[in-house]
C-alpha cells in the first residue's frame, strides 16, 4: 500500500492550488502535517480549493489545530493534535480520544513533532486510533529525549 505524506504547509505558497491538487490526486491514505502557525493557513487554503476536500490525517499542535479550525467542507479521517506535555488528542467519527505524554527527561523538543507523525505513519491506516497514537508518543518520547534532533534510539522502538 502507498502512503502519502505531506508537509503541508511547506508548499510553495506562490501555487496554494498544489496541495489541493496533491488531496485530489493522492492514491493513498494522505497524511498532512500543519508545519507552523504560519503556515498552516495553507492547508484550508488548499481544502477549499480541492475538489474532493478528504485525506486520512492531519497532525497539527495545539496552536496550529486553532489557526485551522474546524475547516468546513473538509473529510479528514482522523485529526491529531499534539500537545506537548500534555499528550495527545486524536477526534476520529466525531469522538474524541486524550492519550498521555509518556514520562521522559526532556533534551531537546526539536523534532519531536516530527516523529510523533512518523509514528503515527509508520502505524499506518490500518492501525487503531490506540495503536497509531502508542506509535507516534513513543517516537516522539525518543525524540525529545534525545539531545540531537534525530536520535538515533528510534530504530529500537518495539510495541
Amino acid at each position: 500500500m502507498r502512503i502519502c505524506v505531506i508537509g503541508g504547509a511547506n508548499v510553495d505558497i506562490t501555487a496554494p492550488s498544489a496541495l489541493g491538487w496533491l488531496i485530489d490526486n493522492c492514491n493513498g491514505p494522505l497524511f498532512i502535517d500543519a508545519v507552523s502557525v504560519a503556515k498552516a493557513p495553507r492547508i484550508a487554503d488548499a481544502v477549499e480549493l480541492s475538489r474532493k476536500k478528504a485525506f486520512f490525517a492531519l497532525k497539527s499542535n495545539a496552536l496550529e489545530s486553532q489557526v485551522l479550525g474546524s475547516l468546513p467542507g473538509a473529510d479528514i479521517r482522523r485529526r491529531y493534535v499534539s500537545a506537548g506535555a500534555e499528550g495527545l488528542r486524536v477526534e476520529e467519527n466525531g469522538r474524541l480520544y486524550e492519550f498521555p505524554a509518556l514520562p521522559c527527561i526532556v533534551r531537546n523538543v526539536t523534532g519531536g513533532g516530527d516523529a510523533l507523525l512518523a509514528g503515527i505513519v509508520h502505524a499506518g491506516p490500518g492501525a487503531s486510533v490506540e495503536e497509531s497514537a502508542r506509535w507516534g508518543l513513543e517516537c516522539a518520547r525518543c525524540a525529545v529525549e534525545s539531545p540531537d534532533a534525530v536520535s538515533n534510539e528510534i530504530k529500537n522502538i518495539k510495541i
